[in-house]
């Protein structure tokens, strides 16, 4: 197994920026990226809150990046400038409806200024999570308050939930789970431990998230 050294914090802006630049859905031109030792600092404006989101999984994807604080701003080009809230709110929502895992109905949308709030209830974390991206894909949108409040359909204790998570992690074929483990309380899941492919960071987090009874996921996940 190859694992990647110890990278200093240039050697891993200079990554972030490589990777901003590979991804055709961002433009990086009016991203600057700044890093201090493992936290990563962007700053700059992108044309939609979707690429704000993109610009931040980008950043976490490269080996070495411990933290993203994103500081990027939306500006939304001239030709959807000053989109009607309403229209914004009616997009959302039909995208929602459309989602066939997520039960719209249990879903209350309201923008403002293009600022989308998402309130009510999911029966899963991946459910807050996907919504939350569905919504900041609506063109217009400049920022999304995600408050859904997770409420799984089944209740499981905080042992269980562990034993669940752990085990799917181990189904990986991919994934070393030597060096892993995981917490639960109160069905909050926190993932720790030492990861040995950068792909697994996000991949761990999704089986997370995908866990009966799991209401949130903290990944506190490093490279080695």
């Amino acid at each position: 197994m190859t694992r990647i050294g110890i990278q200093g914090p240039e050697q891993i802006r200079m990554n972030v920026t490589f990777r901003l630049m590979e991804d055709s859905r961002i433009d990086e031109s009016s991203i600057h990226v700044d890093a201090l030792g493992g936290n990563i600092i962007l700053t700059g404006r992108v044309p939609s809150q979707s690429a704000r989101v993109q610009a931040e999984n980008d950043a976490y994807a490269v080996p070495g990046v411990q933290y993203v604080d994103n500081r990027l701003t939306v500006t939304l080009p001239s030709s959807i400038r000053g989109q009607a809230d309403a229209d914004i709110a009616s997009a959302a929502i039909d995208r929602l409806h459309l989602s066939p895992n997520i039960d719209s109905a249990r879903i209350d949308v309201s923008v403002d200024e293009g600022l989308v709030r998402l309130e009510g209830f999911v029966d899963s974390s991946w459910a807050k999570t996907k919504a939350g991206e569905l919504a900041s894909g609506v063109p217009g949108v400049t920022g999304v308050r995600n408050l859904l409040t997770v409420k799984p359909a089944e209740i499981l204790s905080d042992e269980a939930i562990e034993q669940d998570i752990m085990g799917a992690l181990e189904k990986s074929a991919s994934m070393d789970t030597s060096a892993m483990t995981v917490r639960v309380e109160k069905g909050v899941a926190t993932l720790m431990g030492t990861i040995f492919d950068v792909r697994d960071y996000g991949t761990a987090e999704e089986i997370a998230r995908h866990t009966a009874g799991v209401v949130d996921v903290i990944n506190g996940l490093v490279m080695a």
